[in-house]
């Protein structure tokens, strides 16, 4: 143990220095973009789209645009489009910067933007809708289909109802439904 320094105190000190050196970042990102700024690092969840509303709403001035820093493996869908929702409700112009990833609902979340500012490291999808098989729990959409030649219905409810997807065709790539390998 280090003399004269608490084991939380160091902890603090250096949680402290991070969010500071953090906050100064974003507030260079907000001069350079002209925009307010905020960075949503984890999944695209319901809990995330209600915390960034939170956030919006409170917030007392805002500019015309908003730059969303993202990194998120995906999440729902339906979360990235309340999240997008909230976006337009509350700013004129929506801009992305990828640092790193945005996969799944990111990417459909980052195609609500205006503009998309990636590097060559940065990357887009895969889209992996789910279909929800009840207790079996959710499959990948595009394995779901892939069970069904071209050509054959397939009953999308499940009930016998009648109400079927007529199965066009499946162009799946190397890895899997991509709609963006790399986006430039």
């Amino acid at each position: 143990m280090t003399m004269g320094v608490e084991p939380n105190a160091r902890s603090t000190s250096s949680n402290s220095l991070v969010v500071e050196w953090l906050d100064d970042r974003l507030r260079d990102l907000e001069k350079a973009t002209n925009a307010d700024v905020l960075a949503y690092v984890g999944p695209i969840v319901f809990a995330g789209a209600d915390a960034i509303r939170d956030v919006l709403d409170d917030r007392k001035s805002k500019r015309l645009s908003l730059a969303v820093v993202l990194e998120t493996l995906g999440g729902y869908a339906e979360a990235a489009e309340r999240i997008a929702e909230t976006f337009r409700h509350h700013y004129q112009r929506v801009d992305f910067i990828i640092p790193n990833f945005a996969f799944s609902a990111g990417t459909i979340l980052v195609m609500s933007g205006d503009a998309i500012h990636m590097d060559y490291y940065s990357v887009l999808g895969p889209i992996d809708p789910q279909v929800d098989k009840g207790e079996r729990g959710f499959v990948p959409a595009l394995g779901y289909l892939e069970r069904f030649p071209v050509g054959s219905s397939v009953d999308v409810m499940g009930t016998g109802t009648g109400r079927v997807l007529r199965l066009i065709a499946v162009a799946p790539t190397p890895h899997g439904p991509t709609l963006f390998d790399r986006f430039a």
